[in-house]
């Protein structure tokens, strides 16, 4: 589960044990404002997240958990405009791949 907080997204995970849910990395890890979220799991169950970056002119931002740190995949901001509508998918081979309407085009 994905969810939108004031500064930032988090990623939060059920425990299968006790059923209570936990932050994965750090809450509101984002530089800014995150819109339009996309969550995927590579084949070994690192999560990514693609959203609309509030903190660069909502533009594409791609983000991974390396161990508990989150960090950019790429550059971030790298879309010509602000993103809009973004879906995260990955190949076979664990490249991320992020669609979104690009506002500046």
């Amino acid at each position: 589960m994905l969810g939108l907080v004031a500064l930032g997204i988090y990623a939060p995970r059920a425990l299968a044990v006790t059923e209570a849910w936990e932050v994965v990395g750090t809450a509101g890890f984002s530089p800014g404002t995150a819109w339009y979220p996309s969550f995927k799991l590579d084949s070994a169950n690192t999560p990514y997240v693609g959203f609309a970056d509030g903190a660069n002119s909502s533009k594409a931002t791609v983000m991974k958990l390396d161990g508990s740190t989150w960090g950019a995949v790429g550059n971030a901001g790298f879309s010509a405009g602000a993103a809009y509508y973004t879906s995260l998918a990955m190949d076979s081979n664990n490249t991320p791949y992020l669609a979104f309407s690009d506002g500046g085009k």
